[in-house]
Parts: structure tokens; sequence; C-alpha cells
């Protein structure tokens, strides 16, 4: 239910797309691989980036395969078995848990707000 209601709020209010990170995000794809780690699944989450018009942005999309209580630690063995250990972890949000699992692998954090950095 949660999904779908992102996706009606997205196209009520597109305004929420923050467009200048999207726009950081397409600029890094010339220099690095971008993969997107979600907790949502493919379905909703192709829907989401559709209706959003950011299809574009991700090399490749690593997400829950259930509904179902998602487990972020399995999604980040997940990445790392296909693609090792990244070298930089972007994040909008403050999901504590998380960015100690990528700092334990020495992983980079990155808050959206200072992408240039690595630009």
């Amino acid at each position: 239910m949660y999904q779908k209601d992102v996706i009606k709020y997205i196209k009520k209010h597109p305004e929420v797309i923050k467009e200048n990170i999207a726009e950081k995000l397409r600029n890094l794809k010339y220099k690095y691989h971008l993969i997107l780690l979600t907790t949502n699944t493919q379905d909703y989450i192709n829907k989401i980036l559709k209706v959003s018009h950011l299809e574009d942005i991700y090399d490749d999309i690593i997400a829950s395969r259930t509904e179902k209580e998602p487990n972020k630690e399995g999604l980040i063995k997940e990445l790392v078995k296909k693609y090792g250990i990244p070298k930089y972890y972007i994040t909008g949000k403050e999901d504590l848990k998380v960015i100690e699992k990528f700092r334990e692998l020495g992983v980079t954090i990155i808050d959206t707000k200072s992408i240039k950095k690595i630009i």
C-alpha cells in the first residue's frame, strides 16, 4: 500500500523530485557505475523511477524480493557478492544500521548534499 501511495503522491506533486540531486547523479554516471540499493520491490521501484522520470540514472538496481520485512543486510551482501565492496555509499537519509554496515566494509559515506566531493 505504501508504495502505491508514493506513486500517487509523486504524480500529484512532481516537485518532490530533487532535480538538482538527480542531475548530480546523472553526472556521476560518467565516472562510476551507479547501483540503487532499495528495500522496495523491483516492481515498485521501477514504477517509482518511471513516474519520477529517473529511470536513466542507475546502471543496476538491487531490490527486495518481497513486500514483507525487507532485509537490508541481505541486500548489502547481495551488492558485495555481485559487484564487490563499493567505493562510496550515497545516502539521503540517516539509516544508521546501513551506514554502519558500509563503514565496517570501509566504504566512504556521502550524503546527497556532499555529492560534489566525488564528481
